[in-house]
């Protein structure tokens, strides 16, 4: 999956910057980077729900087979990515 992310709320200027979006997805799990020294493990519900945190970091989005699209929040920062399957 490869797709871009676009930032909405920067309040901190340790906020993960956005920028382009590479998703391997293996065993209905895949890890989203956020920046050079941290990753949030997201995990892929049977209905398609996605989630995953790391310290002050929550990943929610959703699965649809061909496309995956969430937000990444904390109290001073928020992305949002979408990436699309490529074959």
């Amino acid at each position: 999956y490869r797709g871009t992310s676009t930032r909405f709320r920067a309040q901190a200027k340790a906020c993960p910057y956005p920028g382009l979006v590479r998703l391997e997805v293996v065993d209905r799990s895949f890890r989203y980077r956020l920046n050079g020294v941290m990753s949030i493990d997201a995990t892929i519900d049977p209905d398609g729900k996605v989630s995953g945190q790391v310290n002050e970091f929550t990943l929610a989005g959703q699965w649809t087979g061909n496309k995956i699209e969430g937000d990444i929040t904390s109290e001073q920062c928020g992305l949002h990515f979408r990436a699309m399957q490529r074959h």
